[in-house]
């Protein structure tokens, strides 16, 4: 799989244009949500939490954008796939590993607490768009 090699790994070192690429692909794919529901998660430490040695990220107490569906508060949780010494090619395609690094990369030029933001030219930090999202 493409994911699995250059540009989008080693994931500590890429570019962040495919540490985003990846990890907004990785994220939609667990957890099967809509862009404006993506588009809504958060960094804050009351909206994202990090199970021990990174096993889960879950987003606690997340409403949906289209409140038709009967859960109106869901928690919104992705499983870390094995670690890499169970299965190394697996462990490049883990939507934990990714949201770390990409929230570890991004942490020093943020200006937003939403999960996905620029990276680069004027509104490097700045939320990124619904329309930039689903693009």
């Amino acid at each position: 799989m493409g994911l699995r090699r250059e540009p989008f790994e080693p994931l500590e070192s890429v570019e962040l244009k495919y540490l985003l690429l990846k990890t907004l692909l990785l994220i939609t794919l667990t957890s099967i949500k809509r862009v404006g529901d993506l588009h809504a998660f958060s960094i804050n430490e009351s909206c994202l939490e990090f199970g021990p040695a990174d096993s889960h990220f879950s987003r606690p107490g997340y409403v949906p954008e289209v409140p038709t569906t009967p859960f109106q508060v869901q928690v919104v949780n992705l499983q870390a796939l094995p670690p890499e010494e169970a299965d190394p090619a697996l462990a490049l395609l883990c939507p934990v590993r990714a949201v770390r690094i990409y929230v570890d990369h991004t942490w020093s030029f943020r200006r937003s607490e939403q999960l996905f933001v620029c990276f680069g030219g004027q509104q490097k930090g700045n939320v990124v768009s619904k329309q930039r999202l689903a693009h």
